[in-house]
């Protein structure tokens, strides 16, 4: 964390960092949690496809005490072509209790990587 002033007001800037690093299941299921005391903001996912097959991903944005359902998807049924990477800058504000849930067409096919930071 970089720590500056500017007119007797200290400001601190924080890079976004990978806080989910995961295979994708074939059943949706919990990625990540914001932790019940502060929100999390985050800036993007990159998605690999490390297999020479197309294949298909969901992501969902789940408040707290809700499920995953398809009005809270961020992307669905988002097709990945074989052996490409897509970085989507997609932001997404959670609040505490808030969770990201994904799932793939094939298991272990997709790697998922989010980049964010606590707020």
């Amino acid at each position: 964390m970089q720590t500056f002033e500017t007119n007797n007001i200290t400001r601190r800037s924080i890079a976004p960092r990978c806080v989910i690093q995961v295979l994708l299941p074939v059943a949706a299921r919990s990625l990540y949690e914001t932790p019940s005391d502060r929100g999390f903001e985050v800036e993007s996912f990159v998605l690999v496809n490390g297999t020479g097959n197309r294949v298909t991903v969901r992501l969902h944005h789940v408040l707290a005490r809700e499920s995953v359902a398809q009005r809270n998807g961020i992307v669905y049924d988002l097709a990945i072509q074989p052996y490409s990477t897509l970085a989507l800058d997609i932001p997404v504000y959670m609040l505490a209790g808030d969770s990201i849930h994904g799932l793939a067409s094939a298991a272990s096919s997709i790697a998922c990587l989010v980049y964010g930071r606590e707020t």
